[in-house]
C-alpha cells in the first residue's frame, strides 16, 4: 500500500487509468497479507490499520496495528525478526521477514548458530 497526497489523486487516478487501460489486471495481491509502504507487512484483514501521513513533506503509508521490537525496527505478526551479529567491534542487524510460522519447530531456516526464541507471540530468530 502506498500513500499519495490529496492533492495528487486527480492526476494519480487520470495516470492510472491510461495503465489499467494498457495492462491487464494481473490480481497480485495477496489473499493474505499488504506490503505497507513503511516496510511492514500487515494481514489484509488489517487494511483499516494502514493510514497516510506527511512525513517530511511527502505523503507515506505507515501500519498503526500491533508489532513488536526488533532492533531498531517494528515487526507485524505475519513477521519474524532475525537478528544476525555482525563482525566484531560491528553492532548487529535486524531485520523483519514475512512468515505463516507461530512456533519456532516452524521455522525451516534455523541453522546452527542460530537460537529461535519465541516471547509474547513474537519469534525472534538471532544468529551468530
Amino acid at each position: 500500500m502506498t500513500a499519495i497526497a490529496a492533492s495528487a489523486k486527480a492526476a494519480f487516478d487520470g495516470a492510472e487509468s491510461i495503465c489499467l487501460s494498457q495492462y491487464p489486471h494481473c490480481n497480485c495481491l495477496s489473499d493474505q497479507s499488504l506490503d505497507v509502504e513503511d516496510g511492514t507487512e500487515a494481514a489484509k484483514s488489517s487494511q483499516s490499520q494502514v493510514v497516510a501521513s506527511c512525513d517530511t513533506g511527502s505523503c507515506k503509508a505507515h501500519y498503526t496495528g500491533s508489532t513488536f521490537a526488533c532492533g531498531d525496527r517494528a515487526c507485524t505478526a505475519l513477521e519474524y525478526c532475525r537478528i544476525s551479529s555482525g563482525d566484531a567491534g560491528t553492532p548487529p542487524s535486524s531485520r523483519c521477514q514475512a512468515t505463516k510460522c507461530t512456533s519456532c519447530d516452524c521455522l525451516t531456516n534455523v541453522s546452527q548458530g542460530c537460537r529461535c526464541d519465541l516471547g509474547a507471540g513474537a519469534l525472534v530468530l538471532t544468529c551468530q
